[in-house]
Order: C-alpha cells, then structure tokens, then sequence
C-alpha cells in the first residue's frame, strides 16, 4: 500500500474536473458571477516534456503528468504596485509638479484567496495491474521511454480547478453581503 500525499489539497471537495480548459474557464467565470469576486491571472506555468513528474491519481491509479498550471488570485489580493504608487506621489509632491489626478483607494485588501488549475494529461494504458509501489515503478519506467521516443500512447486530457472557499476570502465582502451592499447605494 501506499500514502497519498495530500499536502496541496488537490483530494479536497473544493476541486472539480473538467474535459478541457475552456469547460474550466467558464466555471471560473460562473464561480466568479455567483459570488461577486472577479479572479485576475497571477501566474502561468507550463513544463517541457523532459520535466515531467509522472504522478498517480489515487482514485483510479492511471498514471499522469501535468503539462501547465494556472493561479488566479482574488481582485482584492496582494497590491503589488503599492510601492511604486507610494514613490510616484512622494516624487509629485517633491518635485513642486502641479498634479490634477485624484488619488483613489486601492481595492487591495491582502486577500489570499486563490484559483488553481491544473491542465493534465492522463496514460490509462500504463495503468498498473495493483497498486504496489514496484508496479508503479515499472509503469512509470515504460512511460517514461515511450514519452522521450515519442511514441504515439492514448492520451486523456483533463483539467483540474481547486475553488476558494468562502472562509478564504479576507478583508472585503462577498456574495450576497455584495449584492445587498449595493442595492443600498
């Protein structure tokens, strides 16, 4: 038997599979319509063929790799031009330049939440008989030649979204507490 680490969450409920990287992105975009938080791209990262880790999926032990990731992070998230905008004023207000631009709040709030996907591509034909660790090992080995000669294998793409929760979301609100907040205005 084997121990399935779990250290990113990506066993956790809040993650959901999708058949392509479009599918995803709409349910980013119906996530995002349902609880009044829009999500920025913070980070893309794709990986060459010579990089892969191949990994196993603990629900139905069919080896996989993932080809790139995604982190979108909350529009209330790290400000990071904070510095640069603090230096720019000080520079204005220095230099005696007669400024006429309004200085608006930042809606940065240091919010940690985020969305991750992960696009995979899975190998059922080097799924192993049981799930031993020397079987996997020898899986894994027959993979790995078949992907550095470039054999034409079967191949099952899937997309991978792990979701905030709603207790992610720091300083600002959201979902109904928004909708409500502004039908008071």
């Amino acid at each position: 038997s084997f121990k399935v680490n779990n250290k990113d969450g990506w066993l956790s409920s809040s993650v959901k599979r999708y058949s392509s990287l479009e599918v995803a992105k709409e349910a980013i975009n119906d996530h995002e319509i349902e609880k009044f938080c829009k999500y920025i791209l913070h980070r893309r990262s794709s990986y060459e063929d010579s990089q892969h880790h191949i990994r196993w999926d603990p629900a139905d032990n069919i080896p996989y790799v993932i080809s790139s990731s995604y982190k979108y992070e909350c529009q209330h998230g790290k400000d990071r031009n904070k510095f640069y905008n603090k230096k720019r004023q000080i520079g204005n207000y220095l230099s005696g330049k007669k400024t006429y631009k309004s200085i608006k709040e930042s809606i940065k709030k240091d919010c940690p939440a985020f969305i991750t996907i992960r696009e995979v591509i899975k190998f059922p034909l080097f799924k192993p008989i049981n799930a031993s660790l020397r079987q996997r090992r020898e899986s894994s080995k027959m993979l790995r030649h078949a992907l550095l000669n470039e054999d034409d294998i079967e191949k099952i793409l899937v997309c991978y979204v792990k979701f905030p929760d709603d207790s992610d979301h720091k300083g600002h609100a959201l979902g109904e507490v928004v909708c409500k907040q502004w039908i008071q205005l």
